[in-house]
């Protein structure tokens, strides 16, 4: 057991300032503010600054994706609808261990971080706990001993609707795209979030042109545009082997942002899936 880690405070690696939001800001805002700094959440504070809420990407994508609010514009719906709440929060003196447990025990990728002093400090999320077990937990564990086995997989053509289904029974959220066992492209919910959903339900999504109907007769007929797979997905992933160490997959998800890593063997099939939780349960084990 590492015990210089153990003494580490969430304030050596939370992130602050925190992007926050009024509970009466429209969810356009919130959508702006995440494609402006790069971010997957904001916190939500009330007209004394005090939070009360927080809204991810999974939470905009949950709301959108029930069809009696399809219709709906991004301006017609309101922070105070949509955040999670009461708040799971830490403060700076808590340690990363407990913030790990606090994750995983909750299902949840962060933790705004609140003093009695200094009310919003600002946040932990998942990516800061990558830097923390780049930083500390080398040389310790291989990618084989924590990937993912049971990771949600797509092919090229399978349907935005398909896609949306899939990401909302895995854990982490995350869909492979595969092609002869080799992953191609990966989805994630920062693929689907920013689509604006009134388009893909409404009447008039379609295309006319002539050509055979299903009776073999030449008419008017309506090709409907539905986003599949391949026009959602990030292509020609990067890729860990199922032999190296975790830390090094760390450091990679960490550097370029990334939510997941495909897992492969000597060949390039599709072995597994390291994700944010995954290197979150190893840091949390080897403390």
């Amino acid at each position: 057991m590492d015990v210089f880690l153990m003494t580490i405070k969430v304030e050596k690696y939370m992130s602050s300032p925190v992007i926050s939001v009024y509970e009466s800001d429209n969810i356009a805002r919130v959508r702006n503010l995440m494609l402006r700094y790069r971010i997957s959440r904001v916190v939500v504070v009330d007209t004394n600054h005090k939070p009360v809420g927080i809204i991810s990407r999974h939470d905009i994508i949950n709301y959108f994706a029930d069809r009696r609010r399809a219709e709906k514009r991004l301006e017609e719906v309101y922070a105070r609808e949509i955040m999670r709440s009461p708040l799971i929060k830490v403060s700076p003196n808590t340690s990363i261990k407990k913030a790990a447990e606090l994750m995983l025990k909750n299902n949840i990728n962060s933790l705004p971080v609140i003093s009695l002093e200094e009310g919003l400090e600002g946040i932990l999320t998942a990516t800061d706990l990558l830097r923390a077990f780049r930083d500390h937990v080398r040389g310790r564990v291989k990618v084989s001993e924590y990937m993912r086995k049971d990771y949600k997989t797509a092919r090229r053509d399978h349907s935005l609707f398909h896609i949306i289904d899939l990401l909302n029974k895995d854990p982490d959220r995350k869909v492979v795209v595969i092609e002869d066992d080799r992953p191609i492209g990966i989805i994630t919910e920062s693929d689907i979030v920013f689509i604006e959903p009134r388009s893909l339900w409404v009447k008039g999504s379609y295309m006319k042109r002539r050509g055979l109907t299903a009776r073999g007769h030449l008419s008017i007929v309506r090709d409907y545009i539905i986003p599949v797979a391949e026009d959602l997905m990030t292509p020609d992933p990067l890729t860990i082997n199922e032999n190296e160490d975790l830390s090094v997959a760390a450091d990679i998800m960490y550097k370029n942002r990334f939510g997941a890593l495909p897992v492969v063997d000597e060949k390039d099939l599709m072995k597994g899936l390291v994700t944010k939780r995954v290197i979150i349960k190893a840091l949390y084990d080897l403390l």
